[in-house]
């Protein structure tokens, strides 16, 4: 175990995750935090203008990157700004990890009128997030980090939040860090995938989803696209969206 500052000890356990940008806007719970990020040459920070712009900046780090985007605020209305993007990466499932600051650790909960203050800061972000922990502590935080980063590598990768007191990041502990998350791929479920294809076989106008990068619309005149029929009739057409990723149904080939 190594002693060092909770503001440290964020600093290295993100860099052992990988991670090498954050988006944030400094305040004043968080400074201690700086002070560590500052300390780590394998971080670069990135100061946004308004605290809205560092979720979403995150966002597309991550949808460009592949890799989380992080995004660092001071609690109350540094996390009610940063709801916008991580409402639009929660709703795109993107991979992005929300780190905020808290009130005095004494102060949270208690309605004193406290610099930042949000009755439930939880609450606020729970509707906007995967997953979301408070730690208290300068001991918790490789824990804690660490857990945000797997969770936003397997699965669903929605995105998370973690908040910390400014006195978990100034004061010090022995601490061990986290080897890295692994990137892990979870399959779909098998009964699933057969499930929903067995309802679209048997759906008239059947709707489809695309990724994020749906190809361009076929030239005006040309033949639409086909979808594969299992049952051996005759394709239906299909013709994508020009506003979005959706595919929607076009007129079908005995009506045209």
């Amino acid at each position: 175990m190594t002693e060092i500052t909770g503001g440290q000890a964020l600093a290295r356990q993100l860099a052992a995750e990988g991670v090498t940008d954050i988006f944030g806007l400094p305040g004043d719970q968080i400074m201690h935090a700086l002070d560590g990020i500052y300390d780590e040459p394998r971080l670069r920070w990135i100061t946004t203008r308004h605290e809205q712009g560092t979720t979403y900046m995150a966002d597309g780090y991550a949808r460009t990157s592949g890799r989380p985007g992080v995004a660092f605020v001071v609690p109350g209305v540094g996390v009610y700004n940063a709801g916008a993007g991580l409402a639009t990466a929660y709703a795109s499932s993107s991979p992005v990890v929300l780190i905020a600051g808290q009130v005095n650790r004494q102060g949270i909960g208690k309605s004193l009128g406290l610099l930042h203050e949000l009755h439930d800061q939880l609450d606020v972000v729970r509707p906007i997030t995967a997953w979301q922990r408070r730690s208290l502590t300068a001991g918790e935080i490789p824990a804690t980090v660490h857990e945000a980063i797997t969770r936003v590598r397997r699965g669903r990768r929605r995105p998370v939040e973690i908040e910390f007191p400014p006195e978990a990041f100034s004061e010090s502990a022995n601490v061990d860090l986290i080897p890295a998350a692994a990137d892990v791929r979870e399959p779909a479920d098998p009964e699933q995938i057969a499930s929903a294809a067995a309802i679209l076989d048997g759906a008239e106008r059947p709707l489809m989803l695309g990724a994020h990068r749906p190809p361009r619309p076929a030239p005006r005149g040309a033949d639409s696209p086909r979808s594969p029929d299992p049952s051996g009739r005759r394709d239906r057409r299909i013709g994508w969206c020009r506003y979005g990723s959706a595919l929607y149904q076009s007129q079908s080939p005995e009506k045209a």
